[in-house]
């Protein structure tokens, strides 16, 4: 029995906690996450966290209240904290309040703060001295009194690289994540290299939307999404779900080597049928696997410019904003001076004849995960139908 269909949505989350990054702290509301246009309004307390308008200031009170006192303190330098080490403190203060205890339901599921996975004694062993040094810099912003011990710390900084999400929004045109954010129900969810869901921000709620038939059951058994770009190869994947979730993926697109190769498929020129290809070589010579015909080199070709095109403007954006606005305006020059937006709507138009429907839904997926779906709206609705 199927329960939810492609384009429902399984559930939503609001954020347990979360921190704009500092590099976006003039740019975005703290409380409504709109963009700051006019009228930037800072808390009077702190200075550092920063506001659309005086009611979102005034909304957000009760909540920044005693993050407040403690960025306000003469004995603290918590204006130098790393981003990952305010989201620390955030989630230290809720610990200490006892909301850990608070749960969030959905789906007829239900999840805690203490529930979440922290990987803390493999943390322990792997990264003991990485450990040291970010709890020895939150030592010296803190003063002793309010600090958690190192097991404590531990584990809040195991649970944040564990179970958080990158930050986007579709209110505003912004590629790259603005912050992170911990949602607990999401964090029930198994990874899958073929997922039958995702996840799109609407704001500040996190949504989990099915992109294939869910059937019936606990939604935290049969519902999955992907913590990695399916596009990458197998390897690459792996060894990402290693390093960060201590686990090795065993679903059928991982035990299948050969599938690596199928990623990327020319559809054939005589009859529209897929072909793999190695874009590793780029041999011109490419037959086509259903009817033998030769595909021609100005398809491979054109096949080959687009990747060329897609893979160095996602390289592209990962570095936005790290180099200043002049390198970010020679880095747009090279894409043609289109932005990445501008980039991912003519992508979806010209990918339509040369790219496989799997290479083309991978590409999607990636539009959608910036935050782009407003873009891609009509292409979006014939996938999920």
């Amino acid at each position: 029995m199927v329960v939810y269909n492609r384009g429902d949505t399984v559930f939503k989350s609001r954020p347990f906690a979360f921190i704009i990054l500092n590099k976006y702290r003039d740019e975005v509301c703290e409380f409504c996450w709109e963009k700051i246009k006019l009228g930037l309004v800072s808390c009077p307390g702190c200075q550092q966290t920063k506001y659309c308008s005086q009611s979102c200031l005034d909304a957000g009170e009760k909540e920044h209240q005693e993050e407040c006192q403690i960025l306000r303190s003469d004995e603290n330098q918590l204006t130098e904290l790393p981003d990952q080490l305010r989201l620390v403190l955030r989630l230290w203060v809720i610990s200490k309040n006892n909301e850990k205890n608070v749960a969030e339901h959905g789906a007829g599921i239900s999840r805690k703060w203490e529930d979440l996975m922290d990987h803390a004694s493999d943390l322990g062993r792997d990264s003991q001295e990485f450990i040291q040094i970010q709890f020895d810099t939150f030592s010296r912003c803190i003063s002793s009194t309010g600090m958690p011990t190192l097991e404590q710390f531990r584990s809040i900084y195991g649970k944040i690289l564990t179970n958080s999400f990158s930050l986007r929004t579709d209110r505003f045109s912004r590629p790259e994540p603005f912050g992170t954010g911990v949602y607990l129900l999401p964090s029930l969810l198994d990874h899958s290299c073929i997922p039958n869901c995702t996840v799109v921000f609407r704001g500040k709620e996190l949504h989990v939307v099915a992109t294939e038939e869910i059937p019936e059951g606990r939604i935290d058994e049969v519902a999955k999404i992907s913590y990695v770009n399916s596009m990458d190869d197998t390897s690459t994947r792996q060894a990402q779900q290693l390093g960060i979730w201590y686990f090795k993926c065993d679903c059928t697109l991982c035990l299948d080597k050969s599938l690596d190769g199928s990623k990327h498929g020319v559809v054939c020129d005589n009859c529209g049928v897929p072909s793999n290809i190695n874009v590793k070589i780029w041999s011109l010579i490419v037959k086509c696997m259903a009817c033998g015909s030769q595909i021609s080199s100005s398809r491979i070709s054109r096949y080959r410019e687009l990747f060329t095109i897609l893979e160095r403007a996602e390289e592209i954006n990962k570095l936005r904003g790290d180099e200043g606005e002049e390198t970010d305006k020679m880095r747009m020059e090279e894409m043609g001076g289109m932005s990445y937006e501008e980039l991912c709507e003519w992508a979806v138009g010209e990918m339509e004849d040369v790219f496989s429907e799997r290479m083309k839904g991978g590409w999607l997926g990636v539009f959608m995960e910036r935050g782009y779906s407003p873009y891609l709206s009509s292409t979006m609705e014939q996938i999920l139908g």
